[in-house]
């Protein structure tokens, strides 16, 4: 049988021996999205489906849960996307095995509604006015959604510059090469091409000078939400990675150092695993920040949000 704690379906069984319901060794599953009966608001039916599981032995298994909604599987891990669904009332069933004994499962079904809805598009990285030396990597960081980070597909997420599109998803790595002023846009486009959404940001690019480095994250995705386990104060390690090109854009040396505006100094390296502060129904906010570079002339950032425990 299952004992329902909070929104985690717990496997339990009766022991005669402690006279109560103990756990089974099947493993725990949490459905974060969607919750019973939620109406989700969505631009083109795409919704976020994301839970957790752990095993009492293996622990987190989040990337062994399997979605399946209206009878149609729609992938594997902690977070997928359900593709495009129509509006109206559908049917999401959650499932993980036991990591030693498949036969031995936990199950959790929902009905959730999805409600169209305008979508919106944020710009993070240029910034506003900013101003950019010619022909230096720049990162173009953004999103789109219409409830929640991720429920638009990256492939409709589509930059230009000025009316040209450079290059499609939600991080790009490139160089302005024109000086003078340019009309950066993020759009959500359908599969004409059509914008249904978009943000813009105006920066300025001017001669470049001495050529200086430039530093982009590229592990974890920003905005990706991380999750802690019940009781734990911090989340299990995470993997950061970063890549630094010099001025001509080719791949270069170089100290990166990482700091969290919540936990401090992380760490230095292209790549470092560290666990993160946050809660089980806490969430906690990190603004993480690559920096490569010594002198302030020379220095380059890149920055992600975090979302570090879940929603309960």
């Amino acid at each position: 049988s299952a004992t329902v704690v909070g929104l985690s379906s717990v496997a339990t069984y009766w022991s005669n021996s402690a006279r109560a319901c103990v756990p089974e060794s099947r493993p725990t599953l949490t459905v974060f999205t969607p919750a019973v009966n939620e109406v989700i608001p969505s631009a083109n039916g795409n919704v976020v489906l994301h839970g957790y599981a752990s095993d009492p032995g293996a622990g987190d298994i989040s990337d062994r849960i399997r979605w399946v909604v209206d009878g149609v599987s729609k992938g594997t891990g902690p977070t997928v996307n359900s593709g495009i669904l129509a509006a109206g009332v559908h049917q999401m069933e959650a499932s993980v095995a036991n990591f030693a004994s498949p036969a031995l499962s936990t199950t959790v079904q929902r009905t959730f509604i999805v409600k169209m809805n305008p979508a919106t598009v944020a710009i993070s990285s240029p910034v506003e006015g900013g101003t950019y030396a010619a022909n230096r990597q720049l990162v173009f960081r953004g999103m789109g959604f219409s409830y929640q980070p991720g429920d638009v597909p990256d492939n409709a997420l589509q930059w230009d510059d000025g009316g040209t599109v450079i290059g499609h998803g939600p991080v790009l790595f490139l160089p302005i090469a024109a000086t003078g002023d340019h009309v950066i846009r993020l759009s959500i486009v359908d599969g004409a091409g059509a914008a249904q959404a978009s943000a813009q940001v105006t920066v300025h690019v001017v001669s470049g000078g001495k050529a200086r480095p430039s530093v982009m994250i590229t592990g974890p995705a920003g905005g990706a939400v991380i999750p802690v386990a019940y009781g734990a104060a911090t989340s299990a390690p995470v993997q950061f990675s970063a890549l630094v090109t010099d001025g001509a854009g080719q791949p270069a040396g170089g100290t990166i150092s990482w700091v969290s505006d919540v936990d401090g100094p992380l760490g230095s390296g292209p790549a470092l695993t560290r666990a993160l502060r946050g809660g089980y129904c806490a969430p906690t906010t990190h603004h993480i920040t690559a920096m490569v570079g010594r002198g302030r002339a020379d220095r380059a950032s890149d920055e992600i949000v975090l979302t570090v425990g879940q929603v309960c």
